[in-house]
């Protein structure tokens, strides 16, 4: 509470302007009362087995599944390095961000995080 009052105290001319601006555009808390709004009073009919946006509850599962099949490769086959090389927290990022780019411009990203991750991993064993 004490930061947002501080940056809204110090920052109040540029945010009464109705157009917005860099500062503040007003778009993250409307992001969050919507989420809010869907997440609970609308739950029931959007998110529920059946309806039109079940697979985002799923995505929880296979958040959670994803990295754990690839923890127990890692444990299955330890001789091989590859298991223990894959961040799949750091590659799901790069990926879930093709949905807010221009077609064909995610990749720049997702090479740079695949071959970050390898360069630390070589380097830097664990």
């Amino acid at each position: 509470m004490a930061c947002t009052y501080i940056v809204s105290t110090r920052t109040q001319a540029k945010l009464i302007i109705a157009i917005g601006t860099r500062i503040s555009s007003g778009w993250n808390s409307h992001e969050i009362n919507s989420a809010a709004i869907t997440w609970g009073a609308l739950s029931a009919e959007l998110y529920s087995p059946g309806k039109t946006y079940f697979q985002i509850p799923l995505g929880l599962l296979y958040g959670f599944i994803a990295p754990a099949l690839l923890y127990a490769m890692h444990r299955l086959f330890p001789g091989q390095r590859i298991w223990s090389y894959l961040n799949m927290p750091i590659i799901f990022t790069f990926l879930g961000g093709l949905t807010f780019s221009v077609n064909g411009m995610w990749w720049p990203g997702f090479i740079i995080g695949l071959s970050t991750q390898w360069w630390v991993r070589t380097r830097k064993p664990l």
